[in-house]
């Protein structure tokens, strides 16, 4: 019998216990594990603690992977997280190669290998559940040795499981590592139990005493079925193991897709999974096919906030990324047609637009920003309530610009070498205002307007013009400038809508009265010049209105700009401030008398010499054209109204010899305006001792004009109107030329216009549709120049014979 004693105390000799060499004495064996026994219940044992250690590491695991600490996180994201974190890594991995070196066999019989061989599996769990916590590392070295330490830690628990298999349990460390590394992939479990339950089975003594006919090949089979769950387990660890290096290919996709930042990595992993779980579900000999872009479209009407947006951004990648690009057209071109073939496609992405909770934030915005690219081929009409929803971006002024979550990804530094450009994920390219929710919305109605169906929808929606009028007040300077510039490119381009939509765009926008107010700050500051040339274009589409261009002239500075830009032909502004100048002076004699300002004479020589530059003659003949017929009576009243006639008229006959179609139109309504306007002093020119004012090859020119117009054409409808109106002003003026022009065939050719008159020489037609012009009707007008001809010629022709008498 064992005499008493401290329990604590060392009872066994020590000559009979080698720590290195199993005893043969199973007595023995039994009294030291008994004394062990002793020793952890009685909490004497040293080694006691180390397993309360181990326990509680495997608690704070198991903590961290369900909870998910927000400080713990952060910590382990920071650089010296990471580091501490690597070690423990690399910790993890000597631990399980000092255990192998001693040999598996000798852990039973030593307690310090044992307890090693315990916080190892323990210190190995713990560092997988920190790891978790962790946001992936946009680096090839980190990815490959985080590979490396997962294989390793699987081998050392096979080799584990293989040696305590045939033993009553397994160590609780070994079981939570495996449940902490397999997590999320019961695949990889499930590999294994294929290759270890049939191979359990198979190398045992199988029975092979059946003595039915029947089974006499039972035992083949069951060896064949054995191998073959085995060989089937086997090619499934294999694919599994082969699944640890799909990043491999994965980034290799983000970068052909050009995706950036930690979304393009999101994205393409919710793609892999998703159309793994579709080939796993399809059919063998003719699987689904699923691609990046029929994978976003799907995940548009998902129920997974994630799925949504990873959609959205797979779609916005495709479409900006690929815009611009000179060889990737078609590829752009392919996307948008696929989304917009899709029956629910568009109507989901514009219903994203009015999603305002804050949780939807950023999908509003990838949803805004899809849209925006694909505007120019979306009919709106078909679609309830599509342009109230677009007009609900505008009505975000006041939101952030968003982003998300690109700082992080910008903080890392990319690896210089070849293998880190491929594994690595592409850096998001910086925030910029195109962000801004209006901007975007602006820019959809911007290219919705390229289908007039469109406009009209756009015409009939509430409030929608006053809220894009109530951007052009903001300041061009710093971030609203942009914002600023988009509102007036897309009043312009609204203002230039042609047809009936037009028109009832063009009133919405006129009878908005801070517009005009609003353009005349822009024009006054002179720290934009960018932004004058759609302001100038604006007021030249609102000046087609009779009262609108009262109202513009008003205000003082609109003009004096507009004529300084023009007369010193600015590089960007001159010609749209021409046109805008030549809206003005249409029918308003104070307009013209601003125009003309203090220095009348030269400002008309000024826009005379323009007359001799080929850009801009069309312009300036028209604003001189309307000048003189609306302006008529001021410009005779004029004391230097014989030097303004003497200015224009040699000016505009020589140029009417060398001009064709559209400048040959006006330059010829612009002689016909300045007899009318300045009779008095022209008609000393026409008969003067300058008989190249009106030579007879000049006249002839203009009767075969007139001989192959049977009717108006397109590119210059009012050509026979401004011949016969021409024709008259030189008869009534100077009756003695009337010679001339029945000498050359005038009359016949009169008489053929007669005969095909068109209602269209009676309007005004300019790029937005017909105005109607006062005057006569062109028959009227036919039969007054036959008419005046007849009878000066007769008179002539007396006053000839009367000369012959005498």
């Amino acid at each position: 019998m064992a005499p008493r004693g401290n329990p604590c105390s060392d009872s066994v000799p020590a000559g009979n216990y080698s720590p290195w060499r199993p005893s043969g004495d199973s007595e023995l064996a039994a009294k030291q594990q008994a004394v062990v026994a002793v020793r952890s219940i009685g909490g004497c044992d040293p080694f006691g603690k180390v397993a309360f250690a181990n326990g509680l590491l495997l608690a704070l695991s198991v903590i961290f992977l369900n909870r998910r600490p927000p400080i713990i996180v952060d910590l382990v994201n920071r650089p010296s997280g990471r580091w501490l974190l690597g070690c423990g890594k690399m910790l993890a991995i000597v631990l399980p190669a000092f255990v192998s070196i001693y040999g598996v066999d000798c852990i039973n019989q030593q307690p310090v290998l044992l307890s090693v061989s315990s916080g190892t599996s323990s210190v190995t769990v713990l560092v997988l559940s920190l790891g978790s916590l962790q946001s992936p590392v946009n680096s090839c070295f980190a990815r490959l040795f985080d590979v490396a330490f997962i294989l390793l830690f699987s081998v050392f628990f096979l080799v584990k499981f293989s040696n305590f298999a045939s033993g009553p349990i397994i160590s609780t460390g070994t079981a939570v590592g495996l449940v902490l590394l397999f997590i999320g992939n019961l695949q990889i479990p499930a590999a294994v139990a294929r290759i270890v339950l049939p191979s359990l089975r198979l190398f045992n003594p199988v029975k092979t005493d059946y003595q039915h006919p029947d089974d006499a090949n039972l035992v083949e089979s069951l060896v064949v079925f054995y191998a073959l769950m085995i060989s089937q387990g086997g090619i499934y660890l294999l694919a599994c193991i082969c699944g640890l290096f799909s990043f491999v290919p994965r980034r290799g996709l983000v970068h052909l897709c050009s995706f950036k930042g930690k979304w393009g990595k999101k994205c393409v992993d919710l793609y892999y999974d998703h159309a793994y779980d579709k080939c796993l579900e399809g059919s063998v000999i003719k699987p689904e096919e699923m691609d990046l872009v029929s994978f976003a479209i799907e995940s548009l009407n998902s129920s997974s906030r994630e799925k949504r947006l990873a959609g959205l951004r797979i779609l916005h990648g495709f479409l900006r990324y690929r815009e611009g690009m000179p060889d990737s057209g078609s590829s752009e071109s392919e996307v948008a047609s696929k989304v917009i073939a899709s029956e629910k496609a568009v109507p989901r992405l514009i219903g994203m637009l009015g999603w305002t909770i804050k949780a939807d934030e950023e999908t509003r915005l990838f949803a805004s920003k899809v849209v925006a690219v694909l505007a120019g081929r979306i009919r709106v009409a078909g679609i309830p309530g599509a342009v109230q929803l677009i007009s609900s971006l505008l009505d975000a002024q006041d939101q952030p610009i968003m982003q998300a979550a690109i700082a992080l990804e910008r903080a890392r530094e990319r690896d210089g070498s070849c293998w880190a450009h491929w594994f690595s994920i592409p850096e998001e390219e910086p925030s910029a205002n195109q962000d801004l929710l209006p901007e975007i919305g602006m820019k959809i109605l911007g290219r919705l307007t390229y289908d007039i169906h469109n406009c009209a929808e756009i015409s009939k929606a509430t409030d929608l013009i006053s809220k894009i009028i109530g951007y052009t007040n903001l300041t061009a300077h710093q971030d609203q400038g942009i914002l600023l510039a988009q509102s007036l490119n897309l009043v312009k381009i609204l203002a230039s809508t042609g047809g009936k939509a037009g028109i009832d765009i063009r009133r919405n926008i006129s009878d908005n009265p801070l517009l005009v107010v609003n353009l005349a700050d822009v024009l006054d500051d002179t720290g934009s010049p960018e932004l004058r040339r759609p302001a100038i274009e604006i007021i030249a589409k609102l000046c087609m209105d009779e009262g609108k261009r009262q109202e513009i002239g008003s205000i003082h500075m609109i003009i004096p700009t507009l004529m300084d830009a023009f007369l010193n032909k600015h590089e960007s502004t001159g010609m749209v401030a021409g046109e805008a100048l030549a809206m003005l002076a249409k029918e308003n004699a104070e307009n013209c008398a601003s125009i003309l300002g203090q220095q009348g004479n030269k400002n008309i020589k000024g826009i005379a010499k323009m007359l001799e530059d080929d850009e801009y003659i069309y312009v300036s003949a028209t604003l001189l054209n309307n000048m003189c017929a609306s302006n008529g009576d001021g410009l005779r009243r004029r004391p230097d109204s014989s030097e303004l006639a003497k200015a224009l008229l040699p000016a505009v006959l020589t140029k009417l010899m060398a001009a064709k179609e559209k400048h040959l139109e006006v330059l010829v309504g612009l002689a016909s305006q300045i007899c009318n306007a300045l009779p008095a002093v022209c008609a000393p020119l026409m008969l003067g001792s300058d008989p190249n004012l009106l030579t007879p090859a000049l006249v002839q020119m203009l009767v075969d004009t007139l001989n192959a117009r049977e009717k108006p054409i397109p590119e210059c409808p009012r050509m026979r109107r401004a011949i016969v109106e021409l024709a008259i002003s030189i008869v009534e003026m100077c009756p003695p030329k009337a010679a001339i022009f029945r000498e050359k065939g005038m009359v016949e050719a009169l008489s053929k216009v007669e005969r095909t008159p068109s209602r269209v020489e009676n309007y005004w037609l300019c790029d937005e549709g017909l105005v109607l012009e006062r005057g006569l009707p062109m028959p009227d007008l036919v039969a007054k120049a036959k008419r005046l001809i007849d009878s000066a010629s007769a008179v002539l022709q007396e006053m000839s014979v009367a000369n012959v008498h005498e």
